[in-house]
């Protein structure tokens, strides 16, 4: 996946090459994010929140997770968010 980013300076500083050998082994662990919209439409739809869970050697890890909600500071009734989601 990332073979041209490796390929694409021979002569890279220290720090890069020191962070490309950290995806020579493969990793047990990988994060899955979700995120939840108000619909599809990129021009008019908000993004309503973000959660993250852990996955260590194809186990869920239920207590390594990520969630937060955006507060929405203006109704949009056309995108039918409802009132948990909105700020006084």
């Amino acid at each position: 996946m990332i073979d041209w980013l490796k390929n694409s300076n021979k002569n890279s500083p220290e720090f890069w090459k020191t962070y490309l050998s950290k995806f020579d082994t493969k990793s047990n662990r990988y994060v899955v994010l979700c995120t939840e919209t108000s619909g599809l439409n990129p021009k008019k739809d908000v993004i309503l929140s973000f959660g993250a869970v852990s996955v260590i050697e194809d186990s869920i890890r239920i207590g390594d997770i990520f969630e937060v909600t955006i507060p929405q500071y203006k109704y949009l009734h056309d995108n039918g968010i409802s009132s948990d989601f909105l700020l006084e």
